[in-house]
């Protein structure tokens, strides 16, 4: 007899929890579907009846990071009343959404195969649900940003709007690096507390009135 199509969901959800798990603590190069059958005491051959390869578990995890990630940032997301410490929310979501799972951000963020390679492949729709995710990632943070600016009444074009999300996001991938360097704990004595100050200062910037654009522009 068939499963039914909600117990397999169930399924590929417990297994995909299983393999975040995995990954947190031991690293995605630990992560083996053999490792993974084991963790959930289930047979290898009955794990390739949820999940075909490593691949897919790859796509389903980076898919499901973003997601959640994304609905943080829409439930937060109020652009007719986004201020300042508004943005700075949105910005405290982010980086808590990434510092609390860090092994999966740094997958989803050095991935080890990438969309070109399920072009043509059976794995090119999961593919795409992964490529959906990842712009409306960066969709809803360049809306984050032109709200808060446009509250503010700072106007930019579109070339700085888009350089000022940029900012944002290497300055926060910046951070979360450093903060899980092992060499962080030799330079401050409780790293943690730097946090709310460097997120306070990206925003700052972010936020500037200075039309950055036009400066490198009289300079040149």
């Amino acid at each position: 007899m068939a499963r039914p199509r909600r117990n397999i969901e169930l399924v590929r959800q417990k297994i995909l929890e299983e393999a975040k798990a995995t990954i947190l603590e031991l690293g995605w190069e630990s992560l083996t579907m053999v490792t993974l059958a084991k963790r959930l005491n289930m047979s290898v051959g009955n794990l390739y009846k949820f999940f075909d390869s490593k691949d897919e578990l790859f796509l389903a995890i980076f898919t499901d990071f973003h997601a959640g990630l994304n609905q943080q940032l829409q439930d937060h997301l109020h652009e007719e009343s986004l201020d300042e410490p508004h943005l700075g929310k949105l910005i405290d979501i982010y980086f808590h959404y990434a510092n609390s799972q860090f092994h999966l951000y740094e997958l989803v963020m050095h991935p080890p195969i990438l969309y070109k390679d399920f072009v043509d492949t059976p794995l090119q729709p999961m593919a795409e649900d992964m490529r959906k995710e990842t712009l409306r990632t960066m969709d809803l943070g360049k809306r984050a940003v032109a709200g808060a600016l446009r509250q503010k009444g700072v106007q930019v074009d579109e070339r700085e709007l888009v350089a000022r999300f940029v900012y944002f996001f290497n300055s926060v991938h910046g951070l979360l690096l450093t903060m899980h360097s092992r060499i962080m704990p030799y330079i401050l004595f409780e790293p943690d507390a730097m946090i709310p100050l460097q997120l306070a200062m990206i925003q700052k910037i972010v936020l500037s009135s200075a039309p950055f654009s036009q400066e490198l522009a009289a300079q040149s």
